[in-house]
């Protein structure tokens, strides 16, 4: 057999040189390879406190740049996050850095993505006067030509479209916006913008928020400006607070922070019963949210948008019910809803990431968990409860290591529960137990392994039983036929349990 070529395995650093090395030679595939395989954000910088798009414009690399902005304009973090207009050191935008070495293509794409013209770098010079001073004459032309705004009367106010066209390119590209926004005072959409369309569900996205009142908000709006973003958010109100009480209780701002993936908020009792979708989905980015001891009676359909969701935290509230939204979070780990009103949770279908699942203190009648897609569930806690029966599907829970039903109507353990070899917290106490032997072993602190066992002796001779009782009581054709097979046990005794700690 011949040895096939193999290709060697870069580590994280070397694809990140290998991005910021791609940026110089302009080779566009590697450009968005980088892009998507690397990490690199628009705010990440290199060693000489560059970010992407500064190295790009300072380097006159107008293709790369291109590909950069395009990249983050469709992910709509240009406008949310400011990023075109980051600064170095000196206070210099890639806008500046462009027009000090007189990289044409580089200003008019800059200008075209929105960056600040007027932007002042610690010097107080902006891009222009830094290329007047540097004598870049075609520089400070162009500057010149794409921040002269095209005049209405340019613009055929019936049909959007320009009078004549003797214009530069650049000029060409301002007078397009004025076209397109004499079609919306008509009411008219313009599908010629790249055959792209916005999502309506995300026709406010980019929006700048209002001014913070919560200092915690602040400091994350304040951290933006000074390119050290803060990434999460913790807020603790014990008392109301009357700043923010014309808003449900939460300072608007908070909803306008895109880029924080962790959130944790507590209010004081009453205050926060229900959240607004539409600022909700606002925070696509987060990770983790975590809303314990509040007064949520609801959750908004707009959750299932939180695609990066991994860990909700939803205990000490009213909730009685989840929205169908929710299962769309496929990237759910965890799910704490211990200690609300819930009745039933439905089969949380679509969450197949999720590995614990919390939900003691409700008043659940019945498991309608769909099991055959929580095969990752690694523990599952709906102790206090009104739950009469643990369904059969439980067998599939193949990782399953902690099982927590006390104080419930629970009156049998399922056979399927002797296939689970990996469990090692198994919590029963206070539920009426049929079987007096079963409930003794509990006491007597027995091993699973042991309470398995027993539970498999049960079930074969409730076979037995069964067969002998047949009209027809015919024979067996093989010692296997109407026996359940045993399973081996692993001979460790860390599976103990104690009535006490149940």
């Amino acid at each position: 057999m011949g040895k096939g070529r193999q290709k060697s395995k870069q580590t994280s650093g070397q694809k990140r040189d290998a991005f910021w090395e791609s940026l110089m030679t302009e080779k566009q595939k590697l450009v968005r390879d980088g892009l998507t395989n690397t990490g690199i954000e628009a705010q990440t910088r290199n060693e000489q406190g560059l970010t992407s798009i500064m190295v790009a414009a300072a380097n006159g690399k107008a293709k790369s740049l291109e590909t950069l902005l395009d990249w983050y304009k469709r992910r709509r973090l240009l406008r949310q996050r400011g990023w075109i207009n980051l600064t170095d050191d000196e206070g210099h935008t890639a806008l500046h850095l462009a027009a000090a070495r007189g990289h044409l293509g580089c200003i008019e794409t800059l200008i075209d993505f929105e960056a600040k013209t007027e932007w002042k770098d610690m010097n107080g010079k902006t891009p222009r006067d830094l290329a007047v001073q540097n004598k870049k004459t075609e520089a400070v032309k162009l500057i010149d030509e794409m921040l002269r705004e095209p005049s209405d009367d340019d613009i055929d106010e019936a049909t959007g479209e320009a009078y004549n066209d003797g214009l530069t390119s650049t000029q060409r590209n301002r007078l397009k916006k004025k076209q397109m926004q004499a079609l919306e005072r008509r009411g008219m959409k313009d599908d010629d913008d790249d055959g792209e369309k916005e999502d309506e569900e995300d026709e406010d996205d980019g929006e700048p928020g209002p001014k913070p009142i919560w200092p915690e908000v602040e400091k994350v709006v304040e951290s933006i400006q000074n390119l050290r973003e803060l990434k999460e958010i913790s807020i603790v109100r014990e008392e109301v607070d009357d700043s923010v009480a014309d808003s449900n209780g939460v300072d608007p701002a908070l909803w306008y922070l895109r880029g924080i993936n962790r959130l944790e908020m507590r209010l004081a009792p009453d205050v926060l019963t229900s959240i607004n979708g539409p600022d909700l989905k606002r925070l696509r980015n987060l990770s983790t949210l975590i809303l314990n001891h509040n007064s949520l009676s609801s959750l908004p359909g707009e959750i299932g948008l939180l695609n990066e969701l991994r860990f909700l935290e939803l205990s000490h509230n009213k909730l009685s019910s989840l929205p169908e939204s929710m299962s769309n979070l496929s990237k759910l780990e965890l799910l704490n809803l211990d200690n609300n009103m819930f009745e039933h949770l439905g089969t949380l279908e679509g969450m197949t990431s999720l590995s614990t699942l919390r939900a003691a203190n409700n008043e659940i009648v019945e498991i309608e968990l769909a099991f055959e897609g929580l095969v990752r569930l690694a523990t599952l806690s709906i102790s206090h409860n009104k739950i009469a029966e643990i369904p059969s599907g439980v067998g599939v829970l193949q990782n399953l290591l902690e099982f927590e039903a006390e104080s419930n109507l629970i009156e049998e353990i399922p056979y399927e529960f002797c296939s689970l070899k990996r469990v090692k917290v198994f919590k029963l106490a206070d539920n009426p137990i049929k079987d007096p032997k079963l409930v003794k072993l509990l006491k007597k602190n027995g091993a699973l392994k042991d309470i398995w066992k027993y539970i498999e002796k049960a079930q074969s001779k409730k076979s037995d039983k069964q067969k002998d009782n047949s009209p027809s009581k015919k024979e067996p054709e093989t010692a296997s036929e109407n026996v359940t097979p045993t399973h081996e046990y692993d001979s460790d005794d860390s599976f103990d349990i104690t009535m006490e700690e149940l």
